[in-house]
């Protein structure tokens, strides 16, 4: 895993699902090529807060994502370093959340107790127009 963690921008509504994925690659410098992500025995989280104000950020959480909540899956085969964020318009953590700025972090966190950061989400939230109806 890389030392260097990227910055990504998302841009989100309210009301509309929040289907994002992801190929991690890894980089092998005895091999000086990169490599699948392997998450076997790892679990993935990321609490995003907001929204900031005054570059002041929150220390309450307005959403959380993880592989034990089911709103980030690891792909079939955890070999090959595929993840997604899967967050239905209608769940109510993103439906509370107020238009504007927000921060998280996603972190790896490895059977062996370690704690990755994979990448800082600057995410934009705009409030959705229609209320969806859970089925």
């Amino acid at each position: 895993m890389s030392s260097t963690v990227t910055e990504l921008h998302f841009e989100i509504r309210t009301n509309a699902d929040w289907m994002q994925p992801f190929t991690i690659y890894d980089y092998d410098a005895a091999l000086n090529q990169r490599t699948l992500h392997d998450f076997g025995g790892e679990s993935l989280r990321m609490q995003v807060k907001g929204p900031i104000a005054n570059r002041v950020i929150p220390t309450a959480v307005s959403l959380d994502l993880s592989t034990t909540n089911g709103l980030l899956m690891v792909g079939n085969d955890p070999t090959q370093g595929k993840f997604s964020i899967n967050l239905s318009g209608a769940n109510p953590q993103l439906n509370a959340m107020a238009q504007g700025e927000y921060v998280g972090d996603m972190l790896i966190f490895g059977a062996n107790g370690s704690i990755t950061p994979l990448f800082i989400a600057r995410v934009r939230v705009h409030l959705g127009e229609t209320v969806p109806q859970s089925s």
